[in-house]
């Protein structure tokens, strides 16, 4: 590139290995950090339900089966996840959509409208594809696997209880999920 090129580099976290490669390809980088707004703490109430004697998948229908929800996110962990939570549940009787990266761009608008409008009241999606969903008024976000990262876990549990209203957060844990749920802890 000419030498007259400006190049900036924008990213939400820096950490070191975006650091790293500020470093590398920008002339003496210069990181100007925006004081984060201060927001009302959201009321999001949180469950673990230890689910040990019965699947995963029996424990979601319960909770279908008993919470008043208009509209619900559950957390998965692959695409082919998605699918395949979105079937078993569309099977009992409860209307579900996928939500992965194996979607274009109309298809993914096509689902979030339709939950917008109520058409669909449970969406199965990965961390990747619902981050920076906003579904006003979302009272319930499931885990049906906890993440690895405990960071992905506050994002995905930020899409309940926004504009001042409440909302739930329930994680299914198996027993090889312990760890990953002390770390969230």
């Amino acid at each position: 590139l000419p030498e007259s090129t400006q190049m900036c580099l924008f990213s939400a976290t820096m950490p070191p290995a975006i650091r790293k490669i500020a470093n590398s390809f920008l002339k003496e980088p210069e990181h100007i950090k925006i004081a984060a707004v201060k927001k009302a703490k959201a009321n999001i109430t949180q469950y673990a339900w230890k689910v040990s004697g019965i699947t995963k998948m029996t424990a979601l229908e319960r909770i279908a089966e008993i919470v008043d929800y208009d509209a619900m996110i559950i957390f998965v962990r692959t695409r082919n996840d998605t699918v395949d939570v979105a079937e078993k549940l569309e099977r009992a009787g409860y209307p579900a959509l996928a939500l992965n990266g194996d979607m274009n761009q109309a298809q993914r608008e096509r689902c979030i409208e339709q939950m917008k409008s109520g058409k669909s009241s449970i969406l199965v999606a990965t961390d990747v594809v619902a981050r920076g969903l906003d579904i006003p008024l979302l009272p319930h976000v499931i885990n049906f696997e906890l993440p690895n990262i405990s960071e992905d876990y506050v994002h995905r549990i930020g899409r309940t209880g926004r504009a001042g209203a409440s909302g739930e957060a329930i994680s299914l844990v198996s027993a090889d999920e312990t760890t990953f749920l002390r770390d969230i802890e």
